[in-house]
């Protein structure tokens, strides 16, 4: 397994952990008197996440099963211009869809792996009982993304990039 893709799977893994912040009730606690938002929601105290928020009148406590729907991918605004800037390689239009393709399905493995390993029942259908999650990765910023041409070569970065969930 390459470097890139492990470096993936511990993204992935990362942002799967936070949207099981958002479903796991005992992550943390609504905030004392809560400032809300513009569309009612709240921020959650303690979430395992950099921020979180929840409706507090919402009831998780009906559904008993989960359906996700393919997961959304978008880079950030302007990352294929930027990276080819900056890169002696051009990133195409080709490389960009397959890269949201592969982030998508390995975004999707990872989150029903570990949905499935926090007891949840995934199923293909839907019903009163049953929560639809549709995941989305938005403003994804690669730091160095892999082409996968022809060719040796080696990228050393500080940081994998960032993204949104």
């Amino acid at each position: 397994m390459s470097t890139k893709i492990l470096s993936s799977k511990t993204i992935l893994a990362g942002l799967t952990l936070a949207c099981l912040a958002w479903l796991a009730p005992a992550t943390g606690a609504l905030a004392e008197d809560p400032v809300r938002s513009f569309d009612d929601l709240v921020p959650v105290e303690g979430a395992r996440v950099h921020m979180a928020y929840i409706n507090p009148d919402a009831d998780f406590g009906v559904f008993k099963r989960v359906a996700m729907l393919d997961p959304f991918v978008a880079f950030r605004s302007n990352w294929q211009r930027d990276q080819n800037r900056s890169r002696s390689r051009n990133i195409r239009a080709g490389d960009v869809e397959r890269i949201k393709t592969d982030v998508a399905a390995l975004f999707r493995e990872v989150f029903i792996e570990r949905l499935e390993a926090a007891g949840f029942e995934i199923v293909n259908e839907v019903g009163e009982d049953v929560l639809v999650l549709r995941p989305a990765i938005i403003d994804m910023d690669l730091t160095a993304p892999d082409t996968m041409r022809g060719g040796r070569s080696r990228t050393y970065t500080a940081t994998t990039g960032a993204a949104t969930l």
